[in-house]
């Protein structure tokens, strides 16, 4: 019995110490952890800023160019596109004054789209 009452006298305080030690122990060393990821955070930061400026003078130089060049092609269509019109109506405006003629003087012509000739 005296040993019982040893044991509890001496090593239940030591277990209730050991644990609210660890749990401190624990909620410190998260504490710790997150500080330290924090100043990692922030020293990353600070040598990453001049990087990543460059990095952001780069990307805005590249989106320059690729602008400029959609703003090429863009132009280039819009020149085919004009000189297509101007073929068609170019066609379109000879056809008519060939349809005029022939209508004026009532002959029919010796050609008739190229399929039946006289």
């Amino acid at each position: 019995m005296a040993n019982l009452d040893l044991w509890k006298i001496l090593l239940v305080p030591r277990k209730k110490r050991w644990r609210e030690n660890s749990k401190h122990g624990k909620t410190e060393k998260k504490q710790n952890q997150q500080i330290s990821k924090h100043y990692f955070f922030e020293s990353q930061h600070k040598f990453m800023k001049p990087f990543s400026a460059k990095l952001e003078k780069i990307r805005q130089e590249e989106y320059e160019k690729l602008k400029n060049k959609e703003a090429h092609v863009q132009e280039a269509v819009e020149k085919k596109k004009a000189a297509i019109d101007a073929r068609f109506q170019k066609k379109t405006l000879q056809i008519t004054e060939k349809a005029n003629k022939y209508r004026s003087t009532g002959k029919l012509p010796k050609k008739c789209f190229g399929i039946c000739s006289d």
